[in-house]
């Protein structure tokens, strides 16, 4: 892994650490059950995303598709946070290794160590109990917000962040 995706993991989980215990203080007593890092094709923006039970519930229901959309869900950092202000960083980072212009290879191995980084941040973050008690009940994943690939990204994420009980109703989520 290049040493800026070395570096981005814990800026990652930095910066989510602070954007999670922000949108915790919002959710009051809410039952979290999912979070998701999410960001684009080009993995140049990063943005959290929350749902909680009740928030779901008043929403379309415990049952509705949107239990995994996270453009649907009640809770995300702002454009001040501190995954926004990392955007910045990714933004600037593809900017300067591009500006040569690069192969579909390099693309892609770019935004592979982008999601390895990003995940690696995420596995930390639960090792750090960020959910508090509950940690261990909450799904994460990582997503895409515009790319065709994005449930494959969310499965292999998901199979790496939680349990396998978590994972596996998460990877079926679509089957049911």
């Amino acid at each position: 892994m290049d040493q800026f995706y070395k570096d981005l993991v814990e800026k990652i989980r930095d910066a989510a650490e602070k954007d999670i215990q922000k949108i915790m203080g919002e959710t009051g007593g809410e039952k979290i059950y999912v979070a998701a890092l999410v960001t684009d094709s080009d993995c140049v923006t990063l943005f959290l995303a929350v749902n909680t039970l009740e928030y779901l519930k008043d929403n379309g229901g415990l049952e509705s598709e949107d239990r995994w959309l996270p453009d649907e869900w009640g809770y995300s950092d702002e454009s001040g946070s501190e995954l926004s202000k990392l955007s910045r960083l990714l933004f600037e980072h593809d900017r300067a290794i591009s500006s040569d212009g690069y192969t579909d290879e390099e693309w892609e191995q770019n935004r592979r160590q982008f999601f390895e980084a990003a995940v690696a941040a995420f596995v930390r973050l639960k090792a750090g109990n960020v959910f508090g008690e509950r940690t261990k009940e909450v799904t994460c994943f990582v997503s895409i917000s515009d790319d065709d690939r994005a449930e494959d990204v969310e499965n292999w994420s998901a199979q790496l962040l939680n349990t396998p009980e978590l994972a596996s109703a998460f990877v079926d989520r679509y089957q049911q």
